[in-house]
């Protein structure tokens, strides 16, 4: 940011800029507009790290989280992909449960072209990794290619969905 002068901004001017970024604020306007209750099973909402649903007629509960990071994975589609499936385990940890599965939604360019083969590859190969680290299984997911505009592909992007038992 660059103020009108041509001078830098100030530092409170600065971090006025950033707090008012969609990007760093609260997204908590946008998981208020929906029934986030589930028939009343949801101890935990969003907001936290995980969402924590009771199963019904028992005394157990579910953990849950979706996670993402684009950017990282456009860095590195390994690390990229392991980190995104360690944050989901963090996520999963910090509601007090154990990851028990994951699925998947991996989002990628135009496959017939190498490099984003490669991407896909190498995204694929930190998935099954950082799954074998937590003795997690990927149980299900879902593959979408061709994700470009005017023949720029989107950034590698997993989609990490778990869920964890709590013990």
């Amino acid at each position: 940011m660059i103020a009108a002068s041509g001078a830098a901004p100030s530092p409170a001017a600065a971090l006025r800029s950033l707090l008012a970024s969609p990007n760093v604020g609260s997204k908590r306007w946008v998981f208020r507009q929906y029934d986030s209750l589930v028939q009343g099973n949801t101890i935990a909402g969003p907001g936290s790290d995980a969402a924590i649903v009771r199963i019904k007629g028992t005394r157990r509960g579910l953990a849950l989280t979706v996670d993402s990071s684009p950017r990282a994975c456009a860095l590195d589609p390994y690390i990229g992909a392991a980190a995104t499936v360690c944050e989901a385990a963090r996520n999963i940890a910090c509601a007090g449960a154990r990851p028990a599965g994951i699925t998947n939604c991996l989002n990628y360019g135009n496959p017939e072209r190498p490099e984003i083969m490669w991407q896909f590859r190498r995204g694929l190969e930190g998935l099954r990794d950082a799954a074998q680290a937590f003795a997690t299984p990927v149980i299900s997911g879902n593959v979408s290619f061709y994700n470009e505009t005017e023949g720029r592909a989107i950034p590698p992007t997993p989609v990490i969905a778990m869920v964890g038992r709590f013990r």
